[in-house]
């Protein structure tokens, strides 16, 4: 029989009592990898999110106030290349966490020092387009922990934007400019009926945003999940889920650290899927001094 000291004893029931009960999740399809590019830069940039627009993916990094890249993609590589210059309405730090696009080539980014949207048009003009968002949502319970705001957004339509809020708690909040008056709904949104895929001890979070064809779609980092968010009288709940853990911790292509996840951005496009990671400039299990990050190409299976 095997003893325990009192010490481990109480430790097991404190994490028996404060830990959530798992039960058996829906079932998680994997994607299939079309393409795995590192991705090339003109300087070290940290990528914060992912957009398509005409065919062409965009995107922005963290560290970088006041540029918008087009990701150029050949056959063995993925390369940055400055695509609008703009600058900011205020001189403070931005910290831009997402990118999305309209159909007529405006960008929208969200800043998670600000907690607003900002409009960028394609000559570079730009303009705040929602007021901020975080002071408002704080009473849902939002915005709890430092440096765990903003982390995506998606253009739902003409003056309509969804935010994800990263975590501890992570949310959701939707905002809404109508004639000029402002709606903002903001929801915790911890529960997932997929949470089995959490390794332990790690907590529900969301980082980047996507919509096509009328859904909504988030990247679940911890859990190295897409998820599919679907409409239930006011909330928005996880329905469907594919996995890309296969990718992220395959020796080709992992980074040294596995710690946490490192998705950043999403574009769903039918079913081809493109994620961009933010490995913190770290370097790779194949190559400890390509710090590289990754954009990865792949595939929803024709089965779903």
């Amino acid at each position: 029989m095997t003893r325990y000291s009192p010490f481990i004893l109480i430790s097991l029931i404190f994490l028996a009592g404060c830990w959530p009960i798992r039960q058996s999740s829906p079932p998680v399809t994997d994607l299939k990898v079309v393409s795995v590019y590192p991705v090339d830069m003109p300087s070290p940039l940290e990528p914060s999110g992912l957009t398509q627009f005409n065919g062409s993916l965009f995107t922005v990094a963290d560290k970088d106030e006041n540029t918008i890249y087009r990701v150029e993609i050949n056959s063995t590589v993925a390369r940055l290349v400055p695509h609008i210059r703009f600058t900011p309405p205020n001189p403070y730090r931005m910290d831009w966490e997402g990118i999305s696009s309209d159909p007529a080539g405006n960008f929208y980014l969200i800043s998670e020092e600000q907690g607003r949207i900002l409009q960028v048009r394609p000559d570079g003009e730009c303009e705040w387009v929602s007021p901020d968002l975080m002071r408002p949502s704080a009473d849902s319970g939002l915005f709890a922990k430092p440096n765990a705001g903003f982390e995506g957004v998606v253009w739902m339509g003409p003056n309509h934007w969804l935010g994800a809020v990263e975590r501890e708690p992570r949310g959701l909040v939707e905002y809404k400019s109508i004639h000029g008056s402002h709606e903002i709904h903001s929801s915790l949104n911890e529960y997932s009926p997929y949470s089995n895929a959490l390794p332990i001890l790690r907590l529900p979070d969301y980082s980047g945003l996507d919509t096509d064809a009328g859904n909504i779609y988030a990247i679940f980092r911890a859990a190295h999940l897409i998820v599919r968010l679907d409409r239930h009288e006011n909330s928005l709940q996880e329905s469907h889920a594919w996995n890309y853990r296969h990718i992220e911790t395959d020796p080709r292509w992992a980074y040294l650290s596995q710690t946490y996840g490192q998705a950043e951005g999403l574009v769903v496009d039918g079913v081809d899927v493109y994620l961009i990671f933010d490995n913190n400039l770290g370097g790779r299990q194949s190559d400890p001094n390509d710090g590289r990050p990754m954009l990865v190409h792949a595939r929803i299976p024709s089965s779903f």
